[in-house]
């Protein structure tokens, strides 16, 4: 199915495999994000130069659960988050994303990145556009391409949040908002921060938070 979209650049043609109605459903959920009313955007996970957008992936690499996820569930899952990364490198994907959260007015938070992260400044920018568009929708990500982008432009935005992930090549800022990895079989969380492994609501609200691995 092909959608077309009068967009600032002119009018443009999109070839997209998914349809709901006359919308893109660009954005899903999952059983744990469906529970707290949240959707989210995927891309793929991994090293750039294996096709990845992890630009901070570190020691997180070993334990990766879209490795698992990958395996698993085979050409489908990798084939949809190389799409979304065909779209997010296009002129048109902040105003595309525009489009389906101003027509589907039940997405109120948004994951961004369940999978994959931030690769590039533009595409930070993108984001901040896209927020700024959608103001009734809440944003947030957990990331670690802190160290090398600038993620300032959705920090400062009222409607997004974004969390640092520990473990990524770049050391991780621990006064601000941060999330940390425990080691398999843990079953106490640290003093100080808050289990977000069974609700994400967590990390809506909180500064430090934990999360166990799977």
């Amino acid at each position: 199915m092909f959608y077309n979209f009068n967009l600032a650049g002119g009018s443009v043609w999109i070839r997209r495999p998914f349809s709901w109605g006359a919308r893109m459903n660009l954005f899903y959920s999952n059983k744990k994000l469906k529970k707290d009313g949240i959707f989210k955007w995927s891309l793929p996970a991994g090293l750039v130069d294996q096709g990845g957008t992890c630009i901070g992936a570190g020691a997180c690499l070993k334990f990766c659960m879209f490795k698992k996820i990958y395996k698993f569930r085979g050409p489908r899952c990798i084939g949809a988050h190389k799409r979304n990364l065909e779209l997010a490198r296009s002129p048109w994907f902040a105003d595309i994303c525009i489009y389906e959260l101003q027509a589907r007015r039940v997405i109120k938070r948004l994951r961004v990145h369940d999978s994959g992260d931030y690769f590039d400044q533009d595409y930070v920018q993108a984001w901040a556009r896209i927020a700024q568009a959608v103001p009734r929708v809440f944003f947030y990500s957990y990331s670690k391409s802190a160290g090398g982008l600038d993620l300032d432009p959705l920090r400062s935005l009222h409607n997004y949040r974004v969390i640092e992930s520990v473990g990524g090549r770049w050391p991780v800022d621990r006064r601000r908002v941060h999330s940390i990895v425990l080691p398999r079989g843990a079953d106490r969380i640290p003093a100080g921060y808050a289990d977000g492994s069974v609700s994400d609501l967590v990390a809506l609200n909180s500064k430090r938070i934990a999360l166990k691995r799977i």
